[in-house]
């Protein structure tokens, strides 16, 4: 009868436990709409891969200093679909790179196999800010997922949208030699 009684209180502040804490992150979706010019394509990515994942996930819409964020395990269209009504302001990569990382602390911490995707224009990785530089690399070195730059490849996807003004060959060329072994890099 002790062993019953000391095995269900153990039970109860178990499950009391576990109540209480949250669970960590599987995966964050980052997606920067400016020069984003196919839409229906972006969400379309965009539900792919939150629907390819299983747990926990972060989808961050950046928007200057007022981004959308989503946080559940049942990440989908209901989600993305804000994506298309949305007219952003330009990212803060500064701003971003901070709520991302504070967003990632306080929600249980993230998964040792944290997966991290970055939605960007073709345009914007190789011109203005540099999301892929000021954003993505720095966020998975904060984290402590990459100790050296570079050495993340296995965390990061890049999802470029190649619609609107393209970049000249010579540029998508450096950016590829440059990041290529940074990121898994999917032009679309």
């Amino acid at each position: 009868m002790r062993f019953l009684k000391h095995s269900v209180l153990l039970s109860i502040a178990m499950l009391l436990t576990s109540l209480g804490a949250k669970a960590q992150l599987k995966a964050i979706v980052y997606v920067d709409l400016s020069d984003q010019g196919n839409r229906s394509a972006l969400i379309a990515k965009v539900d792919s891969v939150l629907n390819a994942t299983k747990g926990e996930k972060l989808l961050y819409i950046s928007n200057a200093a007022t981004p959308l964020v989503f946080q559940d395990a049942n990440l989908g269209s209901k989600e993305s679909s804000a994506i298309s009504t949305l007219d952003p302001s330009l990212p803060n990569p500064y701003f971003d790179l901070d709520s991302l990382v504070k967003l990632s602390h306080a929600y249980g911490g993230f998964d040792e196999d944290l997966q991290v995707n970055f939605f960007i224009s073709l345009q914007q990785a190789v011109k203005g800010e540099k999301h892929l530089n000021n954003i993505a690399e720095k966020y998975l070195m904060s984290l402590g997922l990459a100790k050296t730059k570079g050495a993340h490849k296995n965390h990061a996807s890049a999802f470029l949208n190649s619609s609107g003004e393209m970049p000249s060959g010579s540029e998508i060329e450096d950016l590829k030699n440059k990041h290529a072994q940074v990121y898994q890099l999917k032009v679309y």
